[in-house]
C-alpha cells in the first residue's frame, strides 16, 4: 500500500470488532514453549493506511444537511468598546455528501460557520478531528473515512464552532452508512482472456486502481504478466504488460512503495538457471529499471518495502554445511548499495547449522524486518527424525541482530508459516499450518503474536489434504482486522476462499468462497483498497487467472 498527501483532513472511522457476535468457541489450547535464541551472519512495510481523494468515493449523488441557530454558551453576552455586542461562534449549516454513502469511501464535510476561528468536529466512538479552513472565509472542511459494512446504520457527527478560547453551540449532523454486507462478492472475473495461467500477487496504487501479477502460458512457454484494473473490474488490453519479455518466468511477489513505485520480483529461467529477478517501475506505463540479481540456486519467495523506499528480498541461500540452506534476505536501497544477509537458526545446545531454513514471507514493522517459514531439522534430541517447525525471525536493520521464535512440538509434531502481515499496532500475524508425522492432514491455521514476539492469540481454520492448499497470502485492512486468502474451507472443501479474523473471537468476521465442483479454484493473493475493500486473485476452471472483488 502506498501514502497520498492529502491537504484535507482524514478521519478514519474503524470498525468495532468486539461489538460483532457470531458464534463463540471455547479458546483452544497451545504449545508455549517457543523458544527464542540469535544468530546472524552477514554475507557481504504497517503500513500505514493509504489515503486517497474524495473522487474514490462511488456513491449516490444524494446529500445530507444539518443546519441549526446557535444560542449562548452559557457565558453572558460581551460588549466591545463600541457598545455593540459580540456574537458567539456560531454554525449557520452543515452538510455531508455523499448521504447515504453506499460504496467504502470518504464522506465529504462541509461546514457555514460565523465568528469562529475554527470548528471540531467528533464522531461516536469519541475521536476528534479539526476541520480545514477553506479558501472561503467562514467554510471549514473535512472528511469521514467509511471502512466497512460493519458500520452500517445511522450515525450523528457533533460540529462545535470555537474561537480563541470559547466555543458556540454545537450542532449534530446525521449520515447513513450503507455499504454492502462484509465478504458478499461485488465482482468476479475468470475464463480464457488471457490463456491459462494464476494471479500470483495483487497490489493497489495511489490513485485506488488494482494491480495483478501473474504468469500465462503463451505458445506453451511460461510468462510474467502485470495488469492493471479500475475499480469496477474494468482493464484495457494495452493494460495488459509483459514482465521480462520472451523469457520464462515465473511470478513471485509485488509491493508498491509510499512514493507509487512498482517493485515486482519474479523468477526468470536462462541458460538452465532459475534466478531471482528485482525490477522498479516508477509509474504505470513506465519502462522497468532491473534493482537486482540472484545468484544460483538463490530462493527469493516474497518482497516487502520499507517506508524510507528500502526493499527486501527474502527468501534463502544455499550454503555448504549439512543442513545445506539458510534464511536470506537482501535489503535493496534507494541510491545506495545493497546487503545480503544470511541467518541460522541456532537453539540452545545445538551446532550451527544443523537447520534448514525455509523462507515463505516477510514484511517491514519499522525497521524491523519480520520473516516467517519453516525451521527443519532434529527439534528434540530423543526423537532422531527432521520436523518442520513454524519459525518467526525478527531483524532488526538498524541494530543488524537477529531473534528467533521456533513453535514447539508438545500439541502439534510439526508446523509452519506460509504468510505474515504488520497490523496497525505493530503486532506480527501468520497463516500457515500445524500436522502430526508424516504430515498428511494439516491443519490451516492462524496465529497473532505481540511486537516482542509472543503468541498471544490462534484459530484453526479448516483442515486440508494439502499444504498446497494455504493459506497463502495475508493483508491488514483499516477496518481494523486481518484477511487470509486460500484454497480451502471450514468444510475441507477446496475453493477460492478468503475469511477475515479479529482477536476478539476464534470464528472469522466474514467468509467469501467461490467454487464449482467441476473444477479446481484456489486463492493466492490479497490486496486492500484505500477504504478497506478487498481484492484476490488466484485460478479457476482449473487453470486460468481468477480475480474476486470483495466487501470489507
Amino acid at each position: 500500500m502506498s501514502t497520498a498527501h492529502r491537504s484535507s483532513t482524514l478521519l478514519i472511522v474503524a470498525c468495532a470488532l468486539a461489538a460483532c457476535e457470531p458464534p463463540w468457541h471455547p479458546l483452544h489450547q497451545w504449545e508455549e514453549s517457543e523458544t527464542s535464541t540469535e544468530n546472524s551472519t552477514s554475507s557481504g512495510e504497517l503500513t500505514g493506511l493509504v489515503t486517497g481523494t474524495s473522487s474514490d468515493v462511488t456513491s449516490d449523488d444524494s446529500s445530507g444537511s444539518a443546519s441549526e441557530s446557535a444560542g449562548e454558551t452559557g457565558d453572558e453576552t460581551t460588549e466591545a468598546a463600541t457598545g455593540e455586542p459580540i456574537e458567539p461562534p456560531t454554525i449557520l449549516d452543515v452538510e455531508l455528501t455523499p448521504n447515504p454513502i453506499v460504496f467504502n469511501g470518504l464522506i465529504a464535510v462541509t461546514v457555514n460557520a460565523v465568528q469562529s476561528e475554527g470548528v471540531r468536529m467528533t464522531l461516536a466512538d469519541g475521536v476528534e478531528v479539526e476541520l480545514d479552513a477553506a479558501d472561503e472565509p467562514g467554510v471549514f472542511a473535512g472528511e469521514i473515512a467509511v471502512t466497512s459494512g460493519f458500520l452500517n446504520g445511522s450515525h450523528l457527527a457533533l460540529l462545535t464552532p470555537w474561537a480563541g478560547e470559547g466555543e458556540g453551540e454545537a450542532v449534530e449532523a446525521s449520515y447513513t452508512i450503507a455499504l454492502p454486507t462484509p465478504g458478499s462478492e461485488l465482482y468476479w472475473e475468470t475464463g480464457d482472456l488471457i490463456g491459462a495461467g494464476q494471479v500470483a500477487a495483487m497490489a493497489v496504487l495511489p490513485d485506488g486502481s488494482i494491480l495483478e501479477l501473474g504468469q500465462r502460458l503463451v505458445d506453451g512457454k511460461s510468462r510474467c504478466y502485470l495488469r492493471q484494473r479500475d475499480k469496477g473490474g474494468g482493464w484495457k488490453q494495452d493494460e495488459l504488460v509483459e514482465i521480462l519479455p520472451a523469457m520464462d518466468c515465473l511470478a513471485v511477489d509485488i509491493k508498491v512503495s509510499p512514493s507509487g513505485s512498482i517493485f515486482v520480483l519474479a523468477k526468470r529461467v536462462l541458460n538452465n538457471e532459475i534466478r531471482w529477478w528485482l525490477g522498479e517501475i516508477e509509474a504505470w506505463g513506465a519502462s522497468p529499471v532491473h534493482r537486482g540479481l540472484g545468484e544460483k540456486n538463490q530462493n527469493a519467495a516474497a518482497l516487502a518495502v520499507h517506508g524510507s523506499g528500502m526493499v527486501a528480498v527474502c527468501g534463502d541461500a544455499p550454503t555448504q554445511f549439512p543442513d545445506a540452506k539458510d534464511a536470506a534476505a537482501w535489503l535493496v536501497r534507494p541510491k545506495l548499495p545493497g546487503e545480503a544477509w544470511t541467518f541460522d537458526y541456532r537453539p540452545e545446545g545445538f551446532n550451527p547449522h544443523e537447520f534448514a531454513e525455509t523462507t515463505r514471507d516477510c514484511a517491514f514493522a519499522g525497521d524491523t524486518l519480520v520473516m516467517v517459514g519453516e525451521a527443519r531439522g532434529k527439534h528434540e534430541k530423543l526423537k532422531p527424525d527432521p520436523v518442520d517447525r513454524h519459525f518467526l525471525l525478527r531483524f532488526e536493520t538498524m541494530a543488524k541482530t537477529a531473534d528467533w521464535t521456533v513453535a514447539g512440538g508438545q500439541v502439534d509434531l510439526q508446523s509452519g508459516a506460509t504468510t505474515v502481515v504488520v497490523d496497525d499496532q505493530g503486532r506480527y500475524w501468520t497463516g500457515g499450518y500445524v500436522c502430526g508425522d508424516p504430515c498428511n492432514q494439516p491443519m490451516m491455521e492462524l496465529r497473532a503474536y505481540s511486537p516482542g514476539g509472543s503468541l498471544f492469540w490462534k484459530t484453526q481454520i479448516g483442515a486440508v489434504t494439502n499444504k498446497n492448499w494455504g493459506p497463502h497470502d495475508l493483508v491488514w485492512s483499516p477496518a481494523g482486522y486481518a484477511v487470509i486468502a486460500m484454497g480451502g474451507t471450514m468444510g475441507g472443501e477446496l475453493a477460492f476462499a478468503v475469511q477475515a479474523y479479529s482477536t476478539a473471537q476464534l470464528d472469522p468476521l466474514w467468509s467469501y468462497s467461490r467454487k464449482d465442483n467441476q473444477y479446481m479454484y484456489m486463492a493466492y493473493a490479497l490486496a486492500v483498497g484505500l477504504f478497506g475493500e478487498v481484492y484476490a486473485g488466484g485460478f479457476a476452471m482449473s487453470g486460468y487467472p481468477a480475480v474476486a472483488y470483495i466487501a470489507g
